[in-house]
């Protein structure tokens, strides 16, 4: 035990008189640990062996070299930041208020106009060929095409002249504010069809409806009349009468003339006399029958009738809100998205 001791205090002094190196002084020091423990008093030889944990604890030996913590050179440590998603959908998710502002603000816009707006009335009455001439065989089966075909022909004659002067005449207002604001369609298979006119108001509306429908139905009455045309036969017939009359003057001087003296050339004149009196004869009395007959066989001239008057009018008002706000809608979805989209442009790196 006595040796153990001696041996132990001549290492201590001898490490004491050892100069320690410079470069790695943790490489100089063999000796055990700071702290570290020793059984029965021995001391491990080898910095890598294994020692058992005793009761006794060694202190550090004196004049021991003072271990520097190591210093690492300083050097600049990349931050690194989370990838940014790429589209349109994940940048308005981010720029959310940058896309919503101007749907509120456009959606608010066309409500405002739709409210402040003044609406337009619209009133419409109904009219229908009602009568047709069917004395010739086979009409009856193609009535319904004919009554068809009419009421398309019939609905395009709201913009005559027939039509439109009489109208602005009967309510003081432009023959264009006429034509403008009125309209006519077709019902599909069927003889009716529909008169529309417009108004910025119900009664103005209601009012140029009726008045139209009133003239184009007189209208049609007039182009569709055959008076016309028994006028002018009567017109020709009283000519030709006349006519007839002086021809018959003419044959009775002849014959007279014939009668007084029975030459050659007062014979040739009472012929010639006689047969411009049978041919004017021929003429009038063709003019007689067909005179006749466009009176007798003359279709009635009441094609179109009412079959429903303007009474009411309807108001575009909740249709333009509704319009002008789903506009406003998709302007402010197309401005929000191209908001967005120069916003993510302009904070993207650059490279």
């Amino acid at each position: 035990m006595n040796f153990r001791r001696r041996r132990n205090r001549a290492q201590a002094h001898e490490f004491e008189h050892t100069e320690a190196p410079q470069q790695n002084p943790q490489a100089a020091y063999s000796g055990p640990e700071p702290g570290a423990t020793v059984e029965n008093g021995a001391v491990p030889q080898a910095a890598g062996e294994q020692a058992v944990a005793q009761t006794a604890t060694l202190p550090p030996p004196m004049g021991s070299p003072r271990l520097e913590p190591q210093r690492w050179p300083e050097t600049t440590v990349p931050v690194f930041s989370a990838p940014v998603p790429a589209g349109l959908w994940p940048a308005v998710r981010r720029h959310w208020v940058l896309a919503v502002l101007p749907v509120i603000a456009l959606t608010a816009a066309g409500l405002a106009y739709g409210l402040h707006r003044q609406p337009t009335y619209t009133a419409t009455a109904k009219l229908a060929v009602s009568k047709l001439e069917l004395t010739s065989p086979g009409a009856l089966a193609g009535f319904t095409q004919a009554a068809q075909a009419l009421a398309e022909t019939f609905s395009r004659s709201v913009d005559a002249a027939g039509v439109v002067n009489p109208t602005a005449r009967a309510l003081g207002i432009p023959s264009s504010v006429v034509q403008s604001r009125t309209s006519a369609v077709p019902v599909a298979q069927t003889p009716v069809f529909l008169v529309t006119a417009t108004g910025p108001s119900r009664r103005s509306a209601v009012t140029l409806a009726n008045a139209t429908s009133v003239s184009l139905v007189a209208y049609l009455k007039r182009v569709n009349s055959t008076d016309s045309e028994a006028h002018s036969l009567l017109s020709q017939y009283r000519s030709q009468a006349q006519l007839v009359e002086q021809a018959r003057s003419a044959r009775d001087a002849a014959l007279h003339t014939y009668q007084t003296k029975s030459t050659g050339a007062n014979l040739a004149a009472l012929q010639t006399a006689s047969a411009v009196l049978e041919t004017g004869q021929t003429h009038l009395q063709a003019l007689q029958v067909a005179y006749q007959d466009t009176v007798e066989n003359n279709p009635s001239p009441d094609l179109v009738q009412f079959v429903t008057p303007a009474d009411a009018a309807n108001s575009d008002r909740r249709s333009k809100i509704a319009l002008f706000a789903f506009a406003g809608l998709v302007a402010g979805l197309v401005v929000g998205v191209a908001l967005v989209s120069l916003r993510s442009l302009a904070s993207s790196p650059r490279t």
